[in-house]
């Protein structure tokens, strides 16, 4: 129980059950109880949502990651549904991810290796989109609305932060935020 919650306070995505706990007679029981422990921690530790991790000014990602955690805020403050990333390559997945948003993530990639990977970031949810290289950045965000719509995840009205680089099709880092309202 300690170990979870640790795990939960120091921001770790997943956790998995090891050793005894793994190949104990009540696994099922195991991760309903770890389950628990995880939500009761995210609630108890408010801190734990929108820190905003250091940035190197150095570093090569400095404005990318800047991007990001501006489109975070920007999502706080206008207490949108969801944060929604395009990305071919998963950075703004985990970018995002590490700020603990209060808004539903959402990324979408072209990326079909990706979407495994996605399961276990905190937070998200993925989307396979085969069309992303090919069509403009607003189409492509019109197409996601329409997509996020149909499947009960947004609802008209509702506000939403995206976020891209652009020129889409390029594989070049976060770059563009925009601030929708589902139509």
């Amino acid at each position: 129980a300690n170990d979870v919650a640790v795990a939960v306070m120091d921001g770790a995505d997943a956790v998995m059950l090891s050793a005894e706990t793994a190949s104990g007679m009540f696994p099922l029981q195991a991760v309903t109880a770890m389950v628990k422990i995880a939500m009761k921690m995210e609630d108890e530790f408010e801190a734990v949502y929108f820190k905003t991790p250091p940035h190197d000014k150095k570093s090569s990602t400095f404005y990318n990651e800047s991007v990001v955690s501006s489109a975070c805020k920007l999502a706080q403050d206008t207490e949108a549904n969801a944060i929604v990333g395009i990305t071919q390559s998963g950075f703004n997945a985990f970018q995002i991810s590490s700020h603990r948003p209060k808004s539903q993530i959402f990324i979408f990639t072209d990326n079909e290796g990706m979407l495994n990977s996605f399961s276990l970031i905190w937070g998200v949810k993925a989307f396979y989109h085969p069309n992303i290289k090919s069509i403009e950045t607003n189409k492509v965000i019109e197409e996601i609305t329409k997509i996020l719509l149909e499947k009960g995840e947004l609802k008209k009205g509702n506000i939403f932060v995206s976020m891209t680089s652009m020129p889409i099709g390029l594989k070049s880092k976060t770059n563009m935020i925009k601030l929708s309202v589902a139509e």
